[in-house]
């Protein structure tokens, strides 16, 4: 077994908010663009920038996590990079798709 929960310490709490922010951000997005293909009037880019806020939230607290477990020789470094990782996807893919429907559905509205 690990040293470290061998001394029962735990996962620190912000490498698990930045788990689920990351993981949150993922299904706000698919979500989002979801509803926006069968809701006309939402609009798929509504959520967007929420997703992106969501996003750096979950990067900005995998990063503070790292530190917090690099510092006092917590577990759990791979739940921050997790939570780092899935926030950086999440924002790629938000840009990835404002580009992608900028280019293709504006031509086909006459714009």
């Amino acid at each position: 077994m690990d040293k470290n929960i061998q001394n029962n310490q735990q996962i620190p709490r912000i490498a698990i908010t930045s788990l689920f922010l990351g993981i949150s951000s993922l299904i706000i997005l698919i979500l989002s663009f979801v509803i926006g293909i069968l809701v006309t009037e939402i609009g798929i880019v509504s959520f967007f920038n929420f997703v992106s806020i969501v996003g750096v939230a979950a990067i900005i607290c995998g990063i503070l996590a790292k530190q917090k477990i690099k510092k006092e020789n917590l577990p759990g470094s791979s739940i921050g990079n997790i939570g780092i990782i899935l926030g950086a996807i999440a924002i790629f893919l938000t840009i990835f798709l404002r580009f992608a429907i900028f280019l293709f559905f504006i031509p086909w509205l006459g714009a």
